[in-house]
């Protein structure tokens, strides 16, 4: 008895290239920045894959003190949504302890924390030391 075996599966399809994602970042620009009316005006670059997106929020600290009193004076907050790749002007409200301490000493150091979701759901801190300065007056 003959007996012919024969393989009627196809060839397995090549595998897909998977294209790793690169980390979702965000950079924020200028170390000095003025004050413009009540606004404090910061640029904002996210960079990661093309199609995904920064969200988040961007907080305004005083430079010194981790306490529940220096966390409690924030310096201004405001949420964001920026696509990768974009460059973005936020707009954060100065508060009256910012305009205050603005008045008193013309500069402040600030710390800015951004908080923001990257491609893979994890919450990513980037935080940096900005100075903020008065407008300059008119004569």
């Amino acid at each position: 008895v003959a007996c012919t075996i024969t393989n009627s599966r196809r060839p397995a399809p090549p595998p897909a290239v998977i294209e790793p994602l690169g980390p979702i970042t965000l950079a924020v620009s200028h170390r000095t920045v003025r004050r413009v009316g009540r606004w404090i005006e910061l640029g904002v670059r996210c960079r990661g894959p093309e199609g995904k997106r920064c969200e988040g929020t961007l907080a305004l600290d005083p430079a010194r003190g981790r306490t529940r009193l220096a966390a409690a004076g924030r310096y201004g907050r405001v949420r964001f949504s920026a696509a990768a790749g974009e460059n973005l002007t936020i707009r954060v409200r100065a508060t009256s302890r910012l305009r205050k301490a603005l008045r008193k000493r013309h500069r402040v150091i600030s710390t800015v924390t951004a908080t923001f979701a990257g491609h893979d759901g994890a919450q990513r801190t980037v935080k940096r030391k900005i100075t903020i300065v008065e407008p300059r007056r008119k004569r």
